[in-house]
């Protein structure tokens, strides 16, 4: 916009030297030709004159003479004077052409300037709308991603831990409760032969009443006692010291037995229970 006014105002410019020097031409040349007219006119007095000279030489009559004789002072009509308004008048439209010109740019410059500057503006409001929901899409992706990465890892969480648990209970608890009823069944099974043993045995000793007793209480310290199946258990085995002690005399080798009986079918629902919980990886 400002390239186009400046090349209006060199435009203008050289439009208004050039029209000087045209008029300034033009009225060197009107007065060449006045100068031109003006020595023609002398030339053609001074003919006149001669001829008035003559004239007098020729006629007699003063009067004549006197008639003829003037003051040498002629008038001199110049047909220039509107020519000289016909070469300034065209600079002037030409001056006022100009102007409109200048001033319609200027105008329509401002006027265009202004608009782009609303344009820019519209355009600039449009362009942080546009960020503004663009950061706000942003936002609720991202807060979506991390809701299904946190769910995700919640998930995967919770199966790590439900793996470990089930990998410890095969590992550990499983691998504890193998041995728990191994040693339980051993044991189980030497206090049945001992009381075999101190059934048959004429002459029994005191170890052989202290394996049972030591026994006993070994077996009972293995057993829940707030699980009903042991407890029912660690009553046989709590009876039968007192049993082994008073045999012969109390106790009767069918007593003995059936409390053996007894003592191994609990063991035996007892270990069968528990080695069902191995097999689950419990």
């Amino acid at each position: 916009m400002k390239k186009k006014g400046i090349l209006i105002l060199i435009l203008f410019f050289s439009l208004n030297a050039f029209s000087q020097s045209k008029m300034e031409n033009e009225m060197n040349k009107i007065i060449n030709d006045k100068d031109s007219i003006i020595t023609i006119q002398d030339k053609e007095l001074n003919e006149k004159s001669q001829v008035i000279e003559n004239l007098k030489n020729k006629l007699v009559i003063n009067e004549k003479i006197s008639s003829l004789n003037h003051s040498g002072s002629i008038l001199l009509k110049s047909e220039n004077k509107d020519s000289i308004f016909q070469y300034i008048f065209p600079s002037l439209i030409a001056l006022i052409v100009g102007l409109f010109a200048l001033f319609g740019t200027i105008y329509s410059g401002k006027r265009q300037q202004i608009s782009s500057e609303k344009q820019l503006k519209e355009q600039l409001k449009q362009s942080q709308i546009t960020v503004q929901k663009q950061i706000q899409s942003s936002k609720e992706t991202i807060n979506a991603q991390i809701a299904s990465a946190k769910e995700i890892a919640e998930s995967q969480l919770k199966t790590a831990y439900d793996t470990a648990q089930l990998t410890f209970r095969q590992n550990v608890l499983s691998s504890n409760r193998k041995d728990w009823i191994e040693k339980l069944r051993n044991n189980i099974s030497v206090l049945s032969a001992k009381m075999l043993i101190v059934a048959f045995k004429k002459n029994k000793v005191n170890s052989d009443y202290e394996d049972i007793i030591h026994l006993v209480g070994y077996i009972e310290l293995m057993l829940n006692a707030n699980d009903p199946r042991d407890k029912e258990l660690v009553v046989i085995l709590l009876s039968l010291p007192e049993k082994i002690i008073n045999y012969p005399v109390k106790t009767t080798a069918e007593d003995l037995g059936n409390i053996r009986r007894e003592l191994l079918a609990k063991s035996k629902s007892i270990l069968k229970s528990e080695w069902e919980r191995v097999k689950k990886g419990e």
